[in-house]
């Protein structure tokens, strides 16, 4: 899930600003979360549909279609054209085949020029089996780095972790009520060919069982 701590309406226009680039049919009153997550099929790779959710007064949320269990840098280009907007993009992907998993979170801010961000990033990472554990920029208030010298990697930042610092950022996460303000969704521009892939489909080749 992909975070932006600014309105609704602002978000969506950054959106087709910094992302689509040209205009694109918007839906909206659309069901409210997660009855709205239905309109996201079928799943892409490359993405061809973003949802925004509103969280409130103070957050938005960003969903894809990617079929591969979301696209991580979705923040990134709308962030870009929101100079100051602090942007969230929170990852966790169970562990599935041979053992890929892992769990990510990046807190970024742009500045008025493309090239000022300041960014903090975490990442306990899991390809094959073998861990890895990546970290950069400057600890945030909250963080309890205590945590990032376990001798498993798995320990330092996992789900539950990444849970505990989107609330201290004021993102609850996990509770549905958080997504209850308004929802658009955009059909992006296609080129080429895609992969396409049901929910069921989806979940099967994501290894992931309701």
């Amino acid at each position: 899930m992909s975070y932006l701590q600014a309105p609704f309406d602002q978000v969506v226009a950054a959106v087709w600003h910094g992302t689509v680039r040209r205009r694109r049919w918007w839906q909206r009153g659309l069901p409210p979360y997660p009855a709205c997550l239905e309109a996201l099929e079928p799943f892409t790779v490359p993405v061809t549909r973003y949802l925004v959710v509103g969280c409130g007064e103070t957050w938005t949320a960003l969903i894809d279609n990617n079929a591969l269990g979301g696209e991580p840098s979705i923040a990134g280009p709308v962030a870009a054209v929101l100079p100051g907007v602090l942007g969230v993009t929170a990852l966790h992907s169970p562990r599935r085949g041979p053992g890929h998993g892992g769990t990510q979170l990046r807190v970024a801010r742009h500045g008025d020029a493309p090239s000022q961000v300041q960014e903090r990033s975490l990442c306990a990472d899991c390809a094959d089996g073998r861990w890895s554990w990546y970290e950069d920029g400057d600890p945030l208030p909250f963080e309890r780095p205590e945590l990032y010298r376990a001798r498993l990697i798995k320990q330092r930042f996992n789900r539950a972790i990444l849970i505990e610092y989107l609330s201290a950022l004021g993102i609850r996460a996990d509770d549905d009520a958080f997504y209850g303000g308004p929802v658009a969704m955009v059909d992006l521009p296609r080129f080429g060919r895609e992969v396409v892939r049901s929910r069921q489909e989806a979940l099967d080749w994501l290894e992931v069982h309701d």
